[in-house]
């Protein structure tokens, strides 16, 4: 349970960052209403089996994890060095990150996010990666 209430912690100054960079962007006007999304998978299964069963066997490298966003499976099967690009419509989104078919991410998050209002014409990349061995989603936006 200490994994959980770091990551906790770390995700509330992640979010509170990422508000902070949405507050700041200026964003572009487009005709549809979207943002750019770009989501990394940059966590393999050998890392995260260490640090979150203390063996580095315990998950495969491909690490294929299912991504949710608002409770809806998004991205099935996203395995480590994957890359996918789309667009959203500009709102607020909760991701939730599960092993793969782990079913609930509202029991079986091993990451989440709650993003704050994406504005209009922002581009956003969300990056699964660790940071001080916590499992993070790390934001850029410009």
């Amino acid at each position: 349970m200490y994994i959980l209430k770091k990551r906790n912690w770390q995700l509330f100054t992640l979010l509170a960052a990422l508000v902070a960079m949405f507050a700041l962007t200026v964003p572009t006007a487009t005709a549809n209403g979207t943002f750019d999304l770009t989501v990394k998978h940059q966590i393999n299964g050998n890392s995260a089996g260490a640090i979150l069963f203390d063996d580095p066997k315990a998950l495969p490298k491909e690490l294929p994890v299912d991504v949710y966003v608002d409770g809806n499976l998004t991205i099935p099967g996203f395995e480590f060095g994957q890359v996918v690009e789309t667009d959203l419509p500009a709102g607020d989104y909760l991701i939730e990150v599960t092993l793969a078919g782990a079913g609930d991410p509202s029991n079986n998050a091993l990451m989440s996010l709650q993003t704050g209002n994406i504005p209009v014409g922002a581009d956003v990349t969300i990056t699964a990666k660790l940071i001080n061995q916590t499992l993070t989603l790390a934001v850029k936006a410009k």
